[in-house]
């Protein structure tokens, strides 16, 4: 009865406190235990912290002997141990990384005299309570190797993440990266920046915003294993900014890259498309700086940066795509009392660019002018109550907002009606144009609560709150909202539409419980997380098509509520186990179930004024190539359409159904995994990962009654290939909304890992990946159309992306392999680099065909994952010379050479069987370039 009077008394702690949240990792914390020359636990003994950026801490250690200074920020730390009767004890140089817990044992000498010893000292490079499968990229990692300076380079360095574009440089910096982890099809990312949630909602999984790279104090990469702080089974990225000190410090950096410095690596490539020239540099200058300090010592602290990458490129078809990113931080830090610490935050980030999706088949006319400042505001506030209870609250507001216009509008004075070749794939004249208005708000509070000798044990408990509003609002059409298509240069048909506007409201409530429970060598850690996502549709007007206003007509939308609401229980459940008790080999276990974070695509599938479109026949009676109404066959009917009823096209209900009682799709997680420290600084570990993807939602063409059997088979053969597919005889109107029956993915991984942190001159870091990612049909229940089934079930899952001017992706690759390192010569002078290489990804052959149901289709000749890319490799190396400039601070030049032996590996093929550029080498790996770096530190 006693222990569950402590239990219940624990529980009832946790829901004191429930207005706790379940913020992102933002710090690291320091932990230990103090014995005597016996090995005898030392109650009592004084401990104080001191650090650059914060006032001292002190803690007075248990019965246990235990001490522990939690919630702080990355950086490096000075203990002083001090206990009547004996020595006073200095540990210096205690470094805490992002996410982790660094441990420091003490022992304390008996002595007759007060005397101080000074010990700098390595901490253990195991943190033994930790089950997350994460990496913290520290300082060191950003500033010293050789990269193209944005998250998603760092991101290719972690082990089993897989991205779509090979980043030469900065060459693809200007536009995000997509990228996949054990998986997960990265719609479950989690972007955070110093605790706050930023992640793109409208553009699930996406960044809503871009970087200054030497803004960045550390990021932390989770890839599984995620306690209940984080949603979702996906990548977690913690991006930690820098912060002002006692010292006053400023650096500024410049790095310099263009066409003369650059080689050529089209020698050799086969199949290469006629008139190819390679994407290449024009020009990149990433330059800025950053400057901190006190405002007064030990209690209040400014930083402030600016940065602007400015990227020129030219594209495979020698289009410019050209790219500027401006980047502004302010915060301020103040120690207002003892036990009060407060974070401001200002972030004030801009992209604009010309050029965007310039391609083969896309002229600069009908590439996008991006263009759209973002602003962040964020207020964080933390109070220690006591040793064993602290507490932090957050709040941010985030502006965002973009917008994307047809190259047409600023070459040739716009607007144009665009065009569109089904044969070639080539537009023309114009294109889409887009706006979109993005805001944030989040309020979240987090804390821990530390008891000892409970049920044997010692517990660190955790809890919390979040609220997070994510409206969305987009304005988007072609140009003209008509676009005249072609087969060969004669006309065919006119895609009619009418303006598509949005405008959806996502709402998210959080909460979760946590305890990490110690019982000696062992570490239980085990949570429970509840989200509530639901969301609405407000009120829009839409225009009708100008060109043909009766058969696509305006609407007024009231807005509605679809009634969607997900709410989930997540369990997480962990073990570590000291096999030694010596602290440096632990063995993990965990299992988890995540739920995806709702986007708007389950809520807007309510709105009529989501995006309508109906085709018909089209003769050019008048020879000049543009559309008028008395040349539409209106006669002859629709020939295809989508989001709207061709009978009722000016309806006021959307065609779409969908299932009120549609829940949120999950992951099954189970990880076993062990880490050894080999050597001082030095770890060895490994991982198993097996996931389990189920109860997708999904949105098929649908109409009552309609499944697989309604479909009829037709077989074909082409270029010695024998394949079927399916059709039926027309396409409905709407699509449904609802779970996907009998339809998984499983995930099963090993990956492999070495750690050497910076010490003795030298890091080192190191990783291999298998993955083996399948999808499974268990009946038919599972699709409606039957095409590609047979090729597609049971085989290797592969995501597909491109856009921005890239070819079709397939993300897959069976094994990957990268690692980095960098060794400080004598004078100055160090050397790092990093190598790359992974699998082939995925090159499935297709023939495409027009079909009534779903219109033009690829139909896959072969099982998915027989055909693939060459495999991919590439070296990346930088030489450094430091310069010591007295009581001047330090100057460092900087020469790096990426893709160093300039390979050419085939990144993008045609891969339309019934093209006649089939197999056609569309894309490679940019050539070999030199950049210059310069950076001054004070």
């Amino acid at each position: 009865m006693k222990n569950i009077g402590k239990i219940l008394g624990l529980v009832g702690v946790a829901i004191l406190v429930s207005a706790l949240a379940l913020a992102q990792i933002t710090v690291g914390h320091i932990t230990g235990k103090v014995v005597d020359e016996t090995g005898a636990v030392l109650p009592g003994v004084t401990v104080t912290l001191t650090g650059p950026a914060i006032a001292a801490r002190t803690f007075t250690t248990t019965e246990k002997g235990i001490f522990r200074f939690p919630n702080l920020t990355p950086g490096k730390y000075t203990l002083k141990f001090e206990l009547e009767g004996f020595q006073t004890v200095v540990r210096k140089d205690v470094e805490v990384a992002l996410g982790t817990t660094t441990y420091v044992n003490v022992t304390m000498k008996v002595a007759a005299v007060r005397e101080v010893v000074t010990v700098t000292g390595e901490a253990p490079v195991v943190d033994v309570k930790k089950t997350a499968v994460s990496v913290a990229m520290t300082k060191e990692v950003l500033e010293n190797l050789p990269t193209a300076r944005d998250p998603w380079v760092i991101l290719d360095q972690v082990a089993g993440v897989q991205v779509d574009r090979v980043n030469v440089g900065g060459t693809q910096s200007g536009q995000q990266s997509n990228f996949v982890t054990h998986g997960d099809s990265g719609d479950n990312t989690m972007w955070n920046i110093d605790g706050i949630t930023i992640t793109d909602m409208a553009a699930v999984g996406a960044s809503p915003m871009y970087y200054d790279f030497s803004a960045f104090d550390e990021i932390e990469i989770s890839t599984a294993a995620n306690d209940p702080r984080l949603q979702t089974g996906g990548v977690a990225l913690n991006i930690i900014t820098k912060q002002g000190s006692n010292d006053l410090h400023f650096n500024i950096h410049s790095y310099f890259t263009n066409d003369t410095l650059q080689w050529s690596n089209l020698e050799g490539v086969p199949n290469l498309r006629s008139g190819y020239k390679g994407d290449r540099i024009n020009q990149i200058m990433d330059y800025g700086g950053d400057i901190g300090g006190p405002i007064m010592k030990d209690k209040f602290w400014f930083w402030t940066s600016y940065g602007v990458q400015d990227i020129r490129m030219w594209t495979m078809a020698d289009y410019p795509d050209n790219t500027k990113l401006k980047n502004f931080n302010l915060k301020f830090t103040g120690q207002v009392t003892k036990n009060d610490r407060f974070t401001l935050l200002y972030n004030n980030n801009e992209k604009t660019k010309q050029g965007r999706g310039a391609s083969p088949t896309h002229p600069p006319v009908t590439c996008f002018d991006q263009g759209g400042p973002g602003n962040m505001y964020k207020l964080d506030w933390q109070h220690i109550f006591n040793e064993n209870f602290m507490i932090s609250g957050k709040y941010a507001f985030l502006d965002f907002k973009f917008h994307l216009l047809p190259g047409a509008w600023r070459i040739t004075g716009g607007p144009d009606q665009p065009t569109y070749d089904y044969a070639t794939a080539d537009w023309g004249r114009s294109y889409y144009y887009y706006y979109t208005w993005r805001p944030e708000y989040q309020g979240n509070i987090d804390g821990n609560y530390y008891k000892e000798n409970v049920l044997a044990g010692d517990h660190e408990l955790k809890f919390g709150f979040e609220y997070r509003k994510t409206p969305v609002r987009t304005v988007s059409g072609w140009d003209t909202n008509a676009v005249a298509a072609y087969y060969k240069g004669y006309p065919v048909e006119v895609w009619l539409n009418r303006e598509t506007r949005f405008d959806v409201t996502l709402w998210r409530y959080s909460f979760y419980v946590g305890d990490t429970y110690t019982i000696k060598k062992l570490t239980l850690n085990l949570g429970l997380r509840y989200d509530y996502q639901t969301g609405k549709n407000n009120p829009v007007d839409i225009p009708p098509c100008p060109l043909a206003p009766d058969l696509l007509p305006g609407i007024n939308f009231a807005g509605n509520d679809p009634g969607i609401r997900w709410k989930n229980f997540s369990p997480r459940l962990g073990f570590t186990y000291d096999v030694f008790g010596d602290g440096k080999t632990v063995i993990r276990g965990s299992y988890a179930r995540y739920f995806n974070q709702m986007s708007v695509g389950p809520i807007s599938i309510a709105n009529p004024a989501a995006y309508a479109e109906i085709d018909y026949g089209w003769t050019d009676l008048n020879g000049d190539g543009y559309v008028q109404y008395n040349e539409i066959d209106i006669a002859g009917g629709p020939t295809w359409y989508s989001g709207v009823d061709p009978n009722n096209p000016g309806s006021n209900v959307t065609p779409n159904t969908w299932d009120e009682n549609t829940t949120a799709p999950h992951t099954d997680e189970i990880v076993v995994g062990f880490e050894r420290e080999i050597i001082p600084n030095f770890s060895l570990g490994g991982n198993f990962i097996y996931r389990r993807f189920g109860n997708y939602t999904w949105m098929p063409f649908w109409e009552p009654g309609l499944d697989a059997s309604d479909f009829t088979r037709y077989d074909m053969t082409y270029g010695g290939y024998s394949f079927y597919y399916y059709d039926y005889a027309y396409q409905p109107a709407g699509r449904y909304l609802h779970n996907r029956p009998d339809y998984r993915q499983v995930y099963k991984g090993i990956e492999i890992y070495a750690t050497k942190r910076l010490s003795n001159r030298w890091m080192f870091r190191a990783n291999f990946t298998w993955n083996d990612h399948r999808v499974y049909y268990d009946s038919s229940n599972a699709y409606i159309d039957p095409t590609n089934v047979d090729m597609v079930d049971g085989q290797y899952m592969a995501y597909q992306t491109g856009g921005s001017g890239k070819t079709d992706v397939f993300m897959n690759a069976r094994w990957q392999f990268r690692a980095s390192g960098m060794y400080q010569l004598p004078y100055g002078i160090n050397v790092s680099g990093v190598f790359n290489s992974r699998d082939g990804y995925i090159f499935p052959i297709a023939y495409r065909t027009y079909k009534n149901y779903g219109g033009w289709t690829y139909i896959l000749v072969e099982p998915m994952g027989t055909s693939r890319l060459p495999t991919f490799w590439m070296v990346d190396l930088r030489v450094e010379k430091t310069f010591k400039l007295k009581n001047y601070g330090s100057l460092s030049i900087a020469g790096d050479i990426f893709n160093l032996f300039n390979n050419n590996m085939i990144l993008g093929k045609q891969r339309r069987l019934n093209s006649s550029a089939f197999n056609e080498t569309w894309e490679i790996v940019n050539p070999r370039v030199f950049r210059l770096g310069i950076v001054f530190k004070f």
